[in-house]
């Protein structure tokens, strides 16, 4: 079961799936609809993915992580040759929460974006 601590992180906790287990790291950042954390596989800690959480909402209708894992699945068919695109390791979903495990990439866009605090990202 995922259960947030007071701050609203997840550090410590074990995430598991229908296919493995991950233990939350740290959280690597946050905006408007959840959280990202760093995670790794729990029986094998070389592995680490980047694991995104969405608290479900009941004024919301639909999830936008699951928006979000149909356009990655989408692209990913169409330009399987292509890597502009994080792989889908995991996904599910618990009582209060939608996740999804992604293949770890570089720097996260506010830390991209920090050098540069007036310019606008596309």
């Amino acid at each position: 079961m995922i259960m947030f601590n007071k701050s609203g992180e997840l550090k410590g906790s074990i995430i598991d799936s229908s296919h493995k287990k991950y233990t939350v790291i740290k959280m690597l950042g946050e905006g408007g609809f959840g959280a990202v954390y760093l995670v790794h596989d729990a029986t094998n800690r070389s592995l680490e993915y980047a694991l995104k959480v969405e608290k479900k909402l009941e004024t919301r209708r639909d999830s936008k992580l699951k928006m979000e894992i149909a356009i990655l699945k989408l692209v990913s068919q169409e330009r399987a040759e292509k890597s502009h695109f994080t792989k889908i390791i995991d996904r599910g979903k618990k009582e209060k929460y939608f996740f999804l495990v992604m293949q770890l990439v570089g720097k996260s866009l506010a830390d991209l974006k920090a050098p540069r605090p007036h310019k606008v990202m596309i």
